[in-house]
């Protein structure tokens, strides 16, 4: 997309949405990232919380005998 009055060169405005388009796609490539690693987490505090309710299972148990 070229200026209106610029035919044969950019504008600024044109330069100015090419970097933005491309700030764009960074911050997507970046949310997408934050999305994955919030997900793993969420994983890993899923599996310590059950391990931690087994062990303490675990512990009633041999308390109770």
């Amino acid at each position: 997309m070229l200026g209106r009055y610029q035919e044969d060169e950019p504008s600024n405005y044109d330069l100015a949405l090419g970097f933005l388009q491309v700030f764009d796609v960074i911050l997507n490539i970046s949310q997408v990232s934050n999305d994955v690693l919030l997900k793993e987490l969420q994983k890993q505090d899923k599996e310590y919380l059950e391990k931690i309710i087994e062990q303490n299972e675990e512990i009633i148990k041999l308390l109770k005998e």
